[in-house]
């Protein structure tokens, strides 16, 4: 992973789940004698997503309004799938009101406000935030797209791989990367299983584990 795609990478949904209609991004990549080779599990994202919901607490206590209703006013809708990002992004679809408030209830927010008082009376230094995020299933590229004159007539990155049926019926899958512990195993095995018409313990291959 570079540094190159540290930032530019992340500008792909910088936006979020929120329906922001314009961005400004500002990017410096630095030249040393070291190659710009960075951290590669969770890059770019935690900065991201710190960026834009401290901005989201920034403008309700500027206008005085409680932090959850200005998440709330913003979320892309479910009517509004799929929804094209200012980046190129396409999210197919989502429910991103009807999953914040579920979080809320399953964390019994409120009642946890009571309780945050009551610590802070003690004495007590007790906070309570607020985050919201979205992760892409893929790297998606729209943002790389929007520069370019052709209209792709995909979204997201592509790879290949090999399925073959062997003669004792198992179905073999070969992959271009291994399982790094993200569910690829699990994923693939359930996507080809289901094109077949199998169970996916008869999905086996070189890079994938077999599903009992």
């Amino acid at each position: 992973m570079t540094g190159r795609q540290t930032g530019t990478g992340k500008f792909a949904n910088m936006s979020g789940q929120y329906e922001i209609k314009n961005l400004l991004f500002e990017y410096r990549s630095v030249v040393t004698n070291d190659p710009p080779i960075v951290q590669d599990r969770g890059v770019g994202k935690p900065f991201m997503a710190f960026v834009l919901e401290r901005m989201m607490d920034f403008v309700a206590k500027e206008l005085g309004i409680d932090r959850l209703k200005v998440r709330e006013i913003n979320f892309i809708t479910p009517d509004k799938m799929p929804y094209t990002t200012a980046s190129g992004e396409v999210y197919e679809s989502g429910n991103y009101p009807a999953t914040f408030k579920k979080a809320l209830d399953l964390f019994d927010y409120r009642n946890r406000l009571k309780e945050q008082e009551k610590l802070r009376k003690e004495g007590r230094l007790v906070g309570i935030g607020i985050s919201c995020g979205i992760e892409p299933g893929t790297s998606n590229l729209g943002y790389y797209f929007l520069s370019k004159k052709e209209e792709p007539d995909y979204n997201g990155a592509g790879q290949m791989s090999t399925v073959e049926i062997a003669q004792d019926g198992r179905i073999k899958v070969n992959m271009n990367g291994p399982e790094i512990g993200t569910g690829h195993v699990t994923t693939i095995a359930q996507v080809v299983a289901d094109i077949f018409g199998v169970r996916p313990s008869y999905i086996c291959g070189y890079l994938l584990k077999r599903i009992q």
